[in-house]
């Protein structure tokens, strides 16, 4: 009888262990604390150090769910992508129709590759299966670290991915190019730099009293000039062009260029951030 009793005890208070244990881990519903950055001694967020992104954002940026690989026929499970909540608030981008659809083409041709020896083609359609370094945002997008070196008047990003590095000043005034200051000027091509993230022209201009001006006109990146048909080869130092462009607002002998023309009237948008420079009508576009 006392064993009987015993035992029922003991489950009594094993119950009433239980019961409190659930109790204390009932979640307390109480706001969460404004969260405070650490600052630099110059009073700036301080986001100095190793960062890595581990979410789905460089497949899509958007609620996904899971993806096929491009040729899933033939390879499989390889090249799938993962399902993931999205990294946009409210899930939505505010793209115009024209936007969408080249953001669909991008996606249905990401694994496009034209098979030839003809260097003044690439056709591929995602940079990344070109070896291409990564642009901002999706550099930090990508399963790989990277380092944020700062200072008052610079950010340093260095990326693992191809030891690839983005230097982003915050001492100078931007927009850096006057739209109302706009550059119609014919010259000779002395250089061509086709450089990540913005490439570079450079012409002799000869001014109305014979001397000469050396005027850099900026790019986009490779990727979009080769796609648009410039390569060293289609531009041989010595070509003689006209440039159109907007005048740096520095002073300084630099423009950013829309496109610059042949002498045969054929054009070359330079597909950087001049208004006009993808080749896309403006009227149609939110300024």
């Amino acid at each position: 009888m006392e064993n009987n009793k015993a035992t029922a005890l003991q489950a009594g208070m094993l119950i009433m262990c239980l019961a409190g244990a659930a109790a204390a881990q009932t979640p307390i519903h109480e706001p969460l604390p404004d969260y405070a950055p650490p600052r630099t001694l110059h009073g700036t967020p301080d986001i100095s150090g190793i960062w890595q992104s581990f979410t789905t954002a460089n497949w899509n940026i958007l609620s996904h769910s899971v993806q096929p690989g491009p040729f899933a026929e033939m390879t499989g499970a390889w090249g799938a992508g993962r399902a993931g909540l999205g990294i946009v608030e409210g899930n939505e981008l505010p793209y115009q129709d024209w936007a969408a659809a080249e953001q669909q083409r991008n996606y249905e041709n990401r694994a496009v590759v034209n098979v030839t020896n003809d260097p003044g083609r690439f056709d591929t359609g995602d940079p990344e299966l070109q070896c291409f370094r990564a642009g901002v945002p999706r550099a930090n997008y990508m399963p790989f670290p990277f380092r944020i070196f700062q200072t008052p008047e610079q950010v340093l990003i260095v990326y693992e991915y191809k030891g690839a590095y983005r230097t982003i000043h915050m001492d100078e005034e931007r927009p850096a190019y006057d739209e109302n200051a706009p550059l119609n000027m014919q010259g000779v091509v002395t250089k061509v730099e086709l450089t990540n993230p913005h490439s570079w022209l450079w012409v002799d201009v000869t001014n109305e009293d014979g001397t000469v001006t050396n005027w850099g006109f900026e790019g986009g990146p490779p990727v979009n000039l080769f796609r648009n048909g410039l390569t060293r080869d289609t531009l041989p130092v010595g070509s003689e062009i006209r440039v159109f462009a907007y005048r740096a607002k520095s002073g300084e002998n630099k423009g950013v260029a829309v496109f610059f023309e042949y002498l045969d009237g054929s054009k070359v948008f330079m597909g950087g951030s001049a208004p006009g420079a993808d080749g896309q009508p403006r009227p149609e576009r939110d300024r």
